[in-house]
């Protein structure tokens, strides 16, 4: 199963969020997610969204029907270390 989820995650990510990205300046760009061991019980997706537009915009939620979802946002420190921080809603 982690494995389909590893090959099909980026296009379900991409076929549910067109529909709410539409006539938006929010632009989705390399979603993918590494492939994992078939012992593995979690797998990481990434994607990077751009908005274009003049209006400042708020990503609150993102759901997928094949797995659980976290959001997380990448943050370097004044050390020049890069970590990935929860974002709650």
């Amino acid at each position: 199963m982690t494995r389909f989820l590893a090959a099909f995650a980026p296009a379900l990510f991409l076929m549910t969020a067109l529909p709410a990205l539409a006539g938006s300046d929010v632009e989705i760009f390399d979603p993918y997610v590494l492939e994992t061991p078939p012992s593995a019980k979690a797998a990481g997706g990434y994607v990077m969204l751009l908005n274009s537009g003049d209006a400042a915009d708020r990503l609150i939620a993102a759901q997928t029907p094949g797995a659980q979802v976290m959001l997380h946002k990448s943050v370097t420190g004044d050390d020049g270390v890069t970590r990935m921080e929860h974002q709650m809603n």
